[in-house]
């Protein structure tokens, strides 16, 4: 499997977990406040990004490619007319994404789950 695919595989699986977690979903804990709640994430969140930091990787999103030419036809006056429309080079595109960024999110989790939050 080449590098860029697995790359690609990575970048669309934590944008599913992020979509996944993103929900109408939010921390609670029984008694706690929302500053509570706030205070704890940000802890977590430092504590995640302390023990894994970010790691940007690049990758290619589309090869991009040759797209070919074709022909277009239409009447005029009674007489079919048609022209030719050259191709065209469309470049390969690239994303950048944070590779621990899966890793992270679920250092955050376990770290509001051992303080006693849980998500509805």
């Amino acid at each position: 499997m080449s590098q860029s695919l697995s790359f690609m595989k990575l970048f669309v699986s934590g944008i599913f977990l992020l979509v996944l977690l993103s929900g109408c979903t939010t921390w609670v804990k029984p008694g706690a406040t929302p500053i509570e709640r706030d205070s704890t994430l940000s802890q977590c969140r430092a504590y995640a990004y302390q023990r894994v930091a970010p790691n940007l990787v690049t990758a290619m999103v589309d090869p991009g490619g040759y797209q070919p030419g074709w022909r277009e036809c239409y009447n005029y006056h009674g007489k079919t007319r048609c022209r030719w429309n050259g191709g065209f080079f469309v470049p390969p595109r690239y994303a950048t994404f944070d590779a621990n960024r899966g890793s992270r999110d679920a250092m955050v989790e376990n770290c509001m789950f051992v303080n006693g939050w849980h998500r509805e």
